[in-house]
């Protein structure tokens, strides 16, 4: 195949992949993970110093020989009052969208490139999300994560107003610059990672740059286990939105995702929110 065609084709879909519908699958297996706990932090003002911690944490409820685990960061990119409608432009942008997934599909040679999650909130609210990551990282390595938003979302409220996000897969947005540590623990495996900025703190710890952006892997859970994932961010270096130019965006509006993976499919999803 044409490798600058494939390219071509891939950026065009991650361009207007915001606006799409209708081809996504819902997560309806037997339970083999529970959420437990979840902590999100308060909205932060743009430029305010603070830390903010993000935690959450489930246990598993049958024996799991794997477990991946992808942590995720959105924010809100647009939003569109439910009742101005699509109209005919809209319904055409679909159509092409949908078209040129599948031709990227035929592209691929059935390897899958991306995934599409449904969630269904409390609040009523709807969110369809694209996950470019696991192809991209294949193609670039997983350092390519870093660099680009690889996540997308379309919500739609109980009231219909429709809200766009774009995001990355990582720990945080910018995460080398914006992180002071990231630790996870299970009954048989526990890592902690730090950014230098902590100076003597952060001696004999891995950097933050050696966090696994491509999951965490844990082995052998039974029943039971729980597992905790808890990451610390410095908002004095809150990252700058590139498409904005050098403008700063305020800590809100951010939807943090959790998957939960086993050898069998997914097992679980969380979204939390930072409003």
């Amino acid at each position: 195949m044409s490798d600058r065609r494939f390219l071509g084709l891939l950026g065009i879909a991650l361009v207007v992949s915001t606006v799409l519908t209708g081809i996504t699958f819902n997560v309806k297996e037997e339970e083999r993970v529970r959420f437990l706990a979840s902590t999100m932090p308060s909205a932060v003002q743009c430029e305010e110093q603070a830390t903010r911690t993000y935690s959450f944490e489930f246990m598993v409820t049958r024996e799991l020989p794997d477990v991946r685990i992808l942590c995720g960061l959105l924010i809100k990119r647009a939003s569109i009052p439910g009742e101005i409608p699509w109209g005919v432009d809209g319904l055409q942008r679909k159509a092409l969208i949908t078209h040129l997934l599948e031709e990227l599909d035929d592209l691929a040679d059935g390897s899958p490139f991306y995934r599409v999650y449904e969630v269904q909130e409390d609040s009523g609210t709807k969110l369809e999300i694209l996950d470019f990551g696991d192809f991209l990282a294949a193609m670039g390595g997983k350092d390519l994560l870093r660099t680009c938003d690889t996540l997308y979302a379309e919500e739609e409220d109980r009231s219909g107003n429709v809200s766009f996000y774009r995001g990355v897969r990582d720990f945080f947005f910018n995460s080398e610059r914006t992180l002071l540590e990231v630790k996870y623990s299970s009954p048989g495996e526990s890592r902690v990672f730090r950014s230098e900025s902590l100076g003597t703190q952060a001696e004999g710890y891995p950097p933050i740059s050696d966090a696994p952006l491509d999951g965490i892997w844990l082995r052998n859970l039974v029943a039971g286990d729980r597992v905790r994932v808890e990451v610390k961010a410095n908002t004095q270096n809150m990252p700058y939105w590139r498409l904005l130019g050098e403008i700063p965006f305020c800590h809100e509006g951010i939807i943090r995702l959790v998957v939960v993976e086993t050898g069998q499919g997914t097992a679980g999803i969380r979204t939390d929110r930072v409003e």
